[in-house]
């Protein structure tokens, strides 16, 4: 998998629907790149084309959250060192 992952999001945050709780979506991308086994196979098939979404895992509650967390991917090395995406 990646080594480096960089979310650009401009300190935004998201609110889980379970516990409450606003924790930023880079953050939540980071916690979801280790933990999520859905999202680690969607970014390495993912591409450049497009939006991608899904629902990620609560860093606070480990509760899948309603809200997608929407982003389209910056740069993507093939040997899977580097992966940069940013919010939408």
């Amino acid at each position: 998998m990646f080594l480096n992952c960089f979310f650009e999001s401009g300190k935004e945050k998201m609110v889980c629907d379970v516990c409450q709780r606003k924790n930023d979506k880079a953050l939540i991308f980071n916690y979801n790149v280790d933990k999520n086994a859905v999202f680690k196979q969607m970014l390495i098939e993912a591409n450049y084309s497009g939006v991608l979404e899904f629902k990620p895992l609560c860093v606070s509650c480990e509760c899948e959250m309603q809200t997608p967390l929407r982003f389209e991917i910056a740069h993507k090395e093939i040997t899977g060192i580097f992966l940069k995406a940013r919010s939408v």
